[in-house]
């Protein structure tokens, strides 16, 4: 009797030893770059101070991705430097498809023609696509809404105003479907001004033969753009029309 007695009180007190027990929850690693991803916003790095990232960025393309444009490279970022909008935190992943420093021919006529080449957003306050930026640092900056741009879009069609400096086509894309669009800006006020634009569809139109022939000038300060649209039944030539521009 005094063993069954033994035996169930000892039983009592397991039972309040375990149920007295603090339960601790499983541990979780916290990752904000996870975050991020799960939440599907873009990435801030709120711990590090927009001069922080603004100079890490600069580093890492004078290092990595543009060495031998150091001087030039420093020249954006000092000019460029966001005064009130967070700077965008790159790292190499961002230019993997960098295609380096490309001709395009003259813009001022008077002097050596002019390279460009393309950067991804550097801060939240531009707009949400690819930077054209040139090696003549008299010409400013050409900001877009594409994610799909390359040196080689950019394509001087001539001095249409006749003001020693030509005007710039542009070759655009949404990077999905297969109509595309073509603008063509002229420098006003040290900014890029659209002038002209027409769309048409690849399926008439190759792209890798370049678009000069697209944009013609017909006097001074006018021009026309080819347009071209599907035609159905669909034709092997398509719907052309010649669209006529001023300024």
């Amino acid at each position: 009797m005094k063993c069954i007695t033994y035996y169930i009180l000892l039983s009592i007190v397991l039972m309040a030893a375990t149920a007295c027990k603090e339960k601790r929850p499983a541990a979780r690693s916290h990752s904000p770059a996870l975050d991020s991803i799960t939440r599907g916003t873009a990435k801030r790095v709120d711990t590090l101070s927009t001069d922080s990232i603004w100079a890490r960025n600069c580093r890492l393309i004078t290092d990595s991705i543009m060495p031998r444009y150091k001087d030039l490279v420093t020249y954006y970022f000092q000019k460029y430097r966001p005064k009130t909008c967070g700077a965008i935190l790159l790292d190499s992943a961002g230019f993997e498809d960098f295609e380096g420093v490309q001709s395009i021919g003259r813009i001022h006529l008077n002097k050596p023609p002019v390279s460009v080449f393309v950067w991804p957003q550097l801060n939240w306050c531009n707009p949400e696509g690819d930077t054209y930026y040139f090696t003549d640092t008299t010409l400013p900056r050409m900001e877009t809404e594409s994610v799909c741009c390359h040196p080689q879009s950019l394509f001087p069609v001539g001095d249409i105003d006749e003001d020693g400096i030509a005007e710039i086509g542009q070759y655009n894309s949404s990077c999905a479907g297969h109509y595309k669009s073509l603008y063509v800006y002229t420098l006003h006020n040290n900014a890029w001004k659209e002038v002209g634009h027409s769309t048409f569809d690849i399926f008439y139109m190759d792209p890798e033969k370049g678009f000069r022939q697209y944009v013609r000038k017909t006097g001074k300060g006018r021009f026309e753009m080819l347009e071209i649209n599907e035609t159905y039944p669909r034709k092997e030539a398509g719907e052309k029309t010649w669209l006529k521009y001023s300024f």
